[in-house]
């Protein structure tokens, strides 16, 4: 497929695909959104504490990632059309089976369904942007990354009122919509294409910094996706927020990820901006937790909700920066196979979002709230740390 290599201009073929790979990122993140600000409310219906309801979380992360590896070795041949027609049916399907989950078992096996659907989804996402080339991948990463924080702006807020005016089952409503805009589009996104071509792994495997950066990437996402599970909980149950409340201040902190995933989309192809940027903002981020989780006790406490509404803000903001610099580092390790990179980018987006739910839910559930922030910081800058040892190539 022929795309153009302007940064700022893309022709009208490329606008046409990125809209239904941005609603296909957003479609995705709406299936783990609505967990955010009605986890209490899941908790108190199901009878259980807020930790177990976070580790179907686990469940939808451990189904994804299988799902996404084999997916990514077989979307050349399925076709990116394919997959997001299946991702889109199946995004709706698992909305229903977790709305009607009579019992806390079943909402975790529902989740199952949920896996398979993000995993789809997710990978409609990554597979479009490595069809775009040049400068448009930067273009295209950005605004797919901003779609995808959008739907945090928009989603929360919906689902924090459907939850304290209605019910937590009627949050799954969102994501289906959404997959439904998708199916609705499908028809723009390619069949068939020589995406992904054979020993994508094993290329991953022998090049080193390929390897370095999965292990940093996975650690950022580790940290990130902690914050993305618990934050709506954190809110609700130690800072006093009721469900509509959580949902706006979830929405506000999205809409700093969105803007600097904007802003950061246009500056990526310049030479060593990616690397410092992902650097640096994952230095940011391990700051941001540990005042998010100080607002339960000393001077940032005083503050309460408005301090941790901050921090989580600031978090956000290094978010927007530091996802679409990384994806780009990424592809930059090995310019050569950008099918690689994918491949690594989406394991270690899955196994961010799964070792991330189970490790932040022991963290609360063992050691309390407080700990929280302390745990996510070490992770963060753990990847600070081996990112700012990977060299940063122009990407052809």
């Amino acid at each position: 497929m022929t795309v153009t290599t302007a940064p700022h201009a893309p022709a009208g073929r490329s606008v046409t695909l990125l809209a239904p790979l941005a609603l296909a990122g957003m479609a995705s993140q709406s299936l783990l959104l609505v967990l955010a600000p009605s986890m209490a409310a899941v908790a108190d219906d199901l009878g259980v504490g807020v930790p177990a309801v976070g580790q179907a979380r686990t469940v939808t992360a451990a189904v994804a990632l299988a799902g996404a590896l084999v997916l990514l070795v077989q979307v050349s041949s399925l076709g990116v059309r394919r997959v997001a027609v299946a991702g889109s049916l199946l995004a709706v399907a698992s909305g229903a089976a977790v709305a009607t989950a009579p019992s806390y078992p079943a909402y975790l096996l529902a989740h199952v369904l949920v896996g398979l659907a993000v995993a789809a989804l997710v990978t409609v996402s990554f597979a479009g942007i490595a069809t775009f080339a040049g400068a448009d991948r930067s273009w295209a990463a950005g605004w797919v990354t901003a779609a995808t924080g959008s739907s945090w702006i928009f989603g929360n807020p919906v689902a924090g009122a459907l939850t304290e005016h209605l019910s937590w089952r009627a949050t799954h409503a969102i994501p289906a919509l959404l997959a439904v805009g998708v199916l609705a589009l499908a028809r723009h996104l390619p069949g068939p294409v020589a995406l992904v071509r054979g020993g994508a792994l094993r290329g991953l495997l022998r090049r080193r910094q390929a390897r370095a950066w999965t292990v940093a990437g996975t650690l950022g996402n580790v940290g990130w996706m902690s914050v993305l599970t618990y934050v709506g909980g954190f809110f609700v149950t130690r800072l006093d927020a009721g469900p509509t409340q959580a949902g706006w201040l979830l929405a506000l902190g999205a809409s700093f990820f969105v803007a600097t995933s904007i802003l950061g989309g246009r500056s990526l192809m310049a030479r060593h901006v990616r690397a410092a940027a992902v650097v640096s903002t994952a230095v940011l981020a391990a700051a941001t937790v540990l005042l998010f989780s100080a607002g339960l006790r000393g001077p940032v406490g005083a503050a309460g909700l408005p301090a941790g509404a901050a921090a989580f803000c600031l978090a956000a903001a290094a978010g927007g920066l530091r996802i679409p610099s990384s994806s780009v580092l990424g592809m930059a390790q090995h310019p050569e196979r950008p099918d690689v990179m994918m491949t690594a980018r989406t394991g270690a987006t899955q196994v961010g979002y799964l070792a991330g739910a189970a490790l932040s839910g022991w963290v609360v559930a063992a050691l309390g709230w407080v700990w929280l922030g302390p745990v996510l910081a070490v992770v963060l800058l753990a990847s600070a740390a081996l990112m700012a040892r990977l060299p940063d190539r122009s990407v052809p």
